[in-house]
Formats: structure tokens, C-alpha cells, sequence
């Protein structure tokens, strides 16, 4: 079979090196073989939708779909998506405040 460049098995790779777990490691939790394991994150196969949503759990992740063309307005809820994501509950709920007071005074 040949490879294709597939960004689910890249993705999988980075998050699970990031969290430091093993390919064999998310391959036991997600209950498949540590061969099909290296096979999604190469490209070569695809993880059924149960065990993509095996993973998801496993590296505490979730699936963004995004479309080709978006407008300027899904690009900034995206970028406040993705600013929001990384911040303590805290941050978010100082940033919620000032996005309120400049829509107060648009």
C-alpha cells in the first residue's frame, strides 16, 4: 500500500510525543496492535471512528473540522478559540470581560 500524507496520523504522533505516551502505550489503551498503531501514524491506514475517539480520550484531545474558505469572522472565533484553549479559567473569564466592554462600546 502506498503512503500518503495524512494529517489524523500526523496529529496522533505529535500529541502522543507531547504527552510523552508510548506508540505501544496508546496502542494498548485504544486496543489495537502497536503495528496498526505505527501504520495510522505513517499514513498507511486510518483509525475507525471508535478508535479515533479512543484516542481522543487517551491524549485528552478533540477533532476541529475546518472548512477551506472561511470568513474573517470564523477567523477570529477561531483565533479566540485557540487563545481561550490555552488559558487557566482565570485568563479566560479577564479575556470574556474585555471581548464584553468592546462590544459594550462599539
Amino acid at each position: 500500500m502506498q503512503k500518503v500524507k495524512n494529517s489524523i496520523g500526523e496529529s496522533i504522533r505529535k500529541l502522543r510525543k507531547s504527552q510523552e505516551i508510548s506508540k505501544s502505550e496508546l496502542a494498548e489503551i485504544t486496543g489495537i496492535s502497536s503495528s496498526h498503531m505505527n501504520k495510522i501514524e505513517l499514513g498507511i491506514r486510518n483509525p475507525s471512528v471508535v478508535t479515533c475517539q479512543k484516542m481522543l480520550i487517551a491524549l485528552n484531545a478533540s477533532i476541529i473540522i475546518k472548512k477551506e474558505n472561511i470568513t474573517i469572522k470564523e477567523k477570529c472565533i477561531e483565533q479566540i478559540y485557540n487563545i481561550i484553549e490555552k488559558c487557566t479559567d482565570e485568563q479566560a473569564l479577564f479575556f470574556m470581560n474585555i471581548l464584553d466592554c468592546i462590544y459594550e462600546n462599539m
